[in-house]
C-alpha cells in the first residue's frame, strides 16, 4: 500500500510540473498561430468544459500512475504511444489550419470526411445449440449452476450485471396471471418487462432461497462464470466461442425473432432506448425467412389474381392466339 501511495503522489507532483509546462506550450502556439490574426479568424468562446476535461484528463494520469505501481501493468508503452498521437494529431491539424489561413490550401481537405463504423457481425446461438446446452449431461454442480444461469438469460435476455441483481422484488404477478421479470436496466437505467416462460420458472424456482440477501441467483463473480462458460461450450460441442453477451442475442434472435415475435416486442423486452439497438441485436434467421415467405405464398396463393395457374394460361391463349 506504501508503494502505491508513492507511486501516486509522485504522479500527483509529475503531473502538476506537466500541466504547468503545457499551459506555456500550448500559450506560445496560440501566440504565434492564432494571436496575430485573432481578428479575421473565429473568435475564441469560453465554456466550461474546457475545465472539466482539464480535470478528467488529469484524473486519468492519476489512475495511469497508479496501475504502474501493479506488477505486470506494463502500461508505459501504450502511454507513450497515447501521448505521441495526441502531439501529432495536434501539430498535423495545426499544420492543416496555418495553411487555410495563409490560402495555401483553398479549404479543408478533411471537411466532408465521414467516418463510419464497420457493422459487426453479433453472435447467437442457434436452437439446435440451446438445445445441446439443455440436454447435454453435467455432473459438476457449478458447472451446472452456471449452464442454467446462462441458459435463464438465453429465455429472459437479461444482461449478466441484472441477472446478478435480480432479485424476488423484480418477479411481478400482472393481469394475465403469469409472473413477470420488471426491472431497471443498470446500464441504461431503463425498465425492461419480460414475461417468464416455464423453462426459466423452473431454473428459478431451483435456485430461489439460497439467497439472504432478497436476490434471486447465488450468482458468482463474472471471471468464474466465464471459465466455467468456457468449458461447457467444449462439453457440449459447441464451436462458437461462448460470451456472456451471447445469451441475450440468442434471445433476442433465436428465442424472439424466429418465433414470430414482433421486434418492437423484443425492444421492449430487452430495455432498449432506440429500435435500432435492437436491430444489430436481432437477426433474420434463414428459419425465420423461411416461415415469412412460406406465409407469404399462402397468402398470394388464396388471392384469385394472383394465381399462377391463370397467368400460364393466360399466356398459352396469348401464344396461341398470335399462332
Amino acid at each position: 500500500m506504501t508503494m502505491a501511495m508513492t507511486w501516486i503522489w509522485t504522479g500527483m507532483v509529475v503531473q502538476s510540473w506537466y500541466n504547468i509546462y503545457q499551459l506555456f506550450m500550448m500559450g506560445a502556439v496560440l501566440m504565434l498561430l492564432w494571436w496575430p490574426k485573432r481578428q479575421a479568424s473565429t473568435p475564441f468562446r469560453w465554456d466550461w468544459c474546457i475545465i472539466l476535461i482539464s480535470i478528467f484528463l488529469s484524473a486519468a494520469d492519476f489512475v495511469y500512475f497508479y496501475a504502474l505501481s501493479l506488477d505486470g501493468a506494463m502500461i508505459s508503452i501504450v502511454s507513450m504511444v497515447r501521448r505521441g498521437s495526441v502531439i501529432v494529431s495536434f501539430i498535423f491539424g495545426a499544420m492543416v489550419f496555418r495553411a487555410i489561413d495563409n490560402e495555401w490550401l483553398v479549404k479543408d481537405p478533411f471537411r466532408r470526411y465521414e467516418y463510419k463504423e464497420e457493422e459487426t457481425t453479433r453472435e447467437f446461438l442457434s436452437k439446435e445449440e440451446i438445445h445441446l446446452l439443455m440436454e447435454t449431461p453435467i455432473t459438476r454442480k457449478k458447472m451446472s449452476m452456471v449452464r442454467d444461469l446462462f441458459l435463464f438469460c438465453c429465455f429472459t435476455g437479461l444482461a449478466f450485471i441484472d441477472l446478478y441483481n435480480l432479485k424476488e422484488e423484480n418477479i411481478k404477478e400482472f393481469f394475465d396471471e403469469g409472473e413477470w421479470i420488471v426491472i431497471h436496466r443498470q446500464k441504461t437505467g431503463t425498465e425492461a418487462n419480460i414475461k417468464l416462460l416455464d423453462y426459466p420458472k423452473q431454473i428459478m424456482e431451483k435456485y430461489r432461497g439460497l439467497c439472504e440477501d432478497g436476490r434471486v441467483f447465488p450468482v458468482p463473480n463474472y471471471q468464474s462464470c466465464m471459465d466455467s462458460l468456457k468449458r461447457l461450450g467444449k462439453k457440449c460441442g459447441i464451436t462458437k466461442p461462448l460470451s456472456w453477451h451471447m445469451s441475450r442475442h440468442s434471445f433476442a434472435t433465436s428465442v424472439c425473432l424466429s418465433n414470430g415475435v414482433p421486434i418492437e416486442t423484443v425492444s421492449s423486452m430487452l430495455g432498449h432506448k432506440d429500435i435500432k439497438t435492437t436491430q444489430v441485436y436481432a437477426k433474420i434467421t434463414k428459419e425465420k425467412l423461411s416461415k415469412d415467405v412460406e406465409k407469404l405464398s399462402q397468402q398470394i396463393n388464396n388471392i384469385e389474381e394472383f394465381t399462377f395457374g391463370n397467368v400460364c394460361n393466360d399466356n398459352t391463349n396469348t401464344i396461341n392466339g398470335r399462332v
